[in-house]
């Protein structure tokens, strides 16, 4: 069986194949000595054979051959499978030697040219980090000190400023400017440098919101001196400018926080005293830091102050101070015009009016006159209030003339009665401005007097400083009466209406209603209106110290 699967195995082969196996099967057997080293050798052996030896010697040969061949037919068909797979592994890495000589070239091709370009970028770059490295070692040795110390200024600047050593933060700033300007072009020096000066301007920032707040005079003067020495604003102009700026932030801030739910008459007079303070100090301040305002020749604009850094004549401080308080006093008139918008009483608009004069005076003692600008506001008030009262009278007047029953008075035995011209002069008992007795029998018209009396009463403490309220007081007032002329009128044509139809009925009593209603014309023509004529007369008498009373 043995021998049939060996045949089996024979008959598999192609002469192609057994060619095949045969020279792998020399290679694989072959020895490592080379061929003329064998046939040296073999040549050798027989010339030393005998005649004998060397007719047998092809013979020999022959079967030597016989059997070689057969040992390799037999080893090739034993190790056909290793053989196989050997050719099959020749073929894969001859493949991949192909794939590799492919690479090679691509890689000699494209990829060597950008890796030479890259080393040369490399070389490049390697030579500026050594020229930077040769430069940074001579500023280390240029520059005094630490360099790690140098490079930490602008942290310790914002340091100092947390710590509130603003002399040292700035003195840092000037290192810094001096080490630029002894180790002119170097990157790291210019970015130090601007480091520093950026940290020194946010320190600067928060200096100057502090004059936005509440404090006194020492402080404003190291802080103004701080900023002046950084040089943060271009002149000194800009710098004063920029004093009243904030501090008039804080002024606004403060008044307005006075407090909303106050009473109208508590709120403006907590509003004057919030005003007259803080502007009082800010033009003390303000003189007292830029002096030169108050040391200056006039005339010829020379400055005489000990500050060196100002370059700002007196007129120019001057004007400056003048502006501010010009819009600070507008700011102040127009919150106080608000406020006064709600105050309905004369008495407490006249109290207001004090408790400002009394500001005006304080604040005229550092050349901040405000008190002829608030006159205009107080007059608008008063004029409000006093047409009020009128229109209030008028209604009053309206209202009686609708309801009263118009009779006439017998007067009692040995009684008198007072004359139309005695009433004319406003003379009675009761003193010179006394309401005339005869208004007594005319109640409507004697209702119209009271109100006018409190009309004149509400206004009567402003009156006399208010000069400018005269002449729309009496236009007010002569309003009034033509009205109360007009609504007469309307009401005579009403009784003589009344006159006709009751006539015609017989009835007696409408024609005293009518005397009635004629003598209450004639008392509001020929008495009313000269009390009330004298009356306001004497309200803006300089020596009107009395107040009307009511009938």
């Amino acid at each position: 069986m043995h021998q049939n699967r060996h045949k089996k195995r024979e008959t598999c082969f192609t002469p192609h194949r057994e060619r095949i196996v045969f020279v792998l099967c020399v290679m694989s057997l072959s020895d490592t000595t080379t061929m003329e080293e064998k046939d040296d050798q073999y040549l050798t052996d027989v010339l030393s054979y005998s005649a004998e030896r060397l007719a047998k010697e092809p013979e020999r040969l022959r079967v030597e051959l016989a059997r070689l061949e057969k040992k390799q037919k037999e080893a090739a068909i034993k190790n056909y499978r290793a053989f196989l797979a050997a050719h099959s592994a020749y073929d894969v890495v001859r493949d991949r030697v192909e794939n590799a000589r492919g690479d090679l070239s691509h890689v000699a091709r494209d990829a060597l040219p950008e890796l030479k370009k890259s080393c040369r970028d490399f070389a490049k770059r390697t030579e500026s980090v050594a020229r930077a490295r040769a430069v940074n070692q001579q500023l280390l040795n240029r520059v005094p000190g630490d360099i790690s110390d140098i490079l930490e200024i602008p942290q310790t600047q914002e340091q100092c400023g947390r710590n509130g050593a603003y002399d040292e933060a700035l003195d840092l700033e000037l290192y810094a400017e001096r080490l630029r300007a002894s180790v002119p072009d170097v990157p790291v020096i210019d970015d130090l440098r601007e480091s520093a000066r950026m940290a020194n301007k946010k320190m600067l920032k928060k200096l100057l919101v502090r004059l936005q707040e509440p404090i006194q005079l020492p402080e404003c003067l190291r802080i103004v001196g701080h900023v002046r020495r950084s040089k943060y604003f271009g002149n000194e102009t800009a710098l004063r400018r920029a004093f009243l700026a904030r501090r008039e932030v804080f002024v606004r801030n403060a008044c307005d926080e006075v407090r909303r739910w106050l009473s109208p008459y508590d709120r403006a007079k907590k509003l004057t005293d919030v005003h007259r303070v803080h502007v009082f100090d800010v033009v003390t301040q303000y003189r007292a830091i830029f002096s030169d305002g108050d040391d200056t020749n006039i005339d010829t604009g020379v400055t005489a102050s000990n500050n060196s850094n100002s370059n700002v004549t007196a007129d120019e401080s001057a004007i400056l101070l003048s502006v501010w308080s010009s819009q600070r006093a507008e700011s102040y008139k127009k919150a106080l015009d608000e406020t006064l918008q709600r105050v309905d009483e004369g008495g407490a608009l006249a109290s207001v009016f004090e408790h400002c004069e009394y500001c005006g005076n304080s604040l005229a003692r550092v050349g901040v006159e405000t008190r002829p600008l608030l006159r205009e506001v107080f007059e608008k008030h008063a004029l409000r209030i006093f047409e009020d009262a009128l229109v209030a009278a008028s209604e009053a007047f309206e209202k009686s003339l609708s309801t009263h029953r118009w009779i006439t008075y017998d007067l009692a035995a040995g009684g008198t009665t007072p004359s139309t011209e005695s009433d004319a002069t406003n003379k009675d008992a009761n003193g010179e401005y006394a309401p005339p007795h005869s208004l007594l029998e005319h109640a409507p018209v004697a209702a119209f007097i009271n109100g006018i009396l409190a009309a004149f009463n509400e206004v009567r403490l402003l009156t006399p400083k208010l000069r400018g309220c005269k002449k729309p007081f009496a236009r007010s007032l002569r309003k009034t009466f033509d009205n109360g002329r007009k609504s007469l009128k309307h009401r005579d044509t009403t009784a003589n209406a009344e006159l006709v139809a009751s006539a015609s009925s017989g009835h007696q009593s409408s024609y005293k209603k009518k005397d009635a209603f004629k003598d209450a014309v004639d008392a509001y023509e020929s008495v009313a209106a000269p009390y009330a004529s004298a009356c306001f007369a004497r309200l803006f008498s300089s020596s009107s110290s009395s107040s009307s009373s009511s009938s």
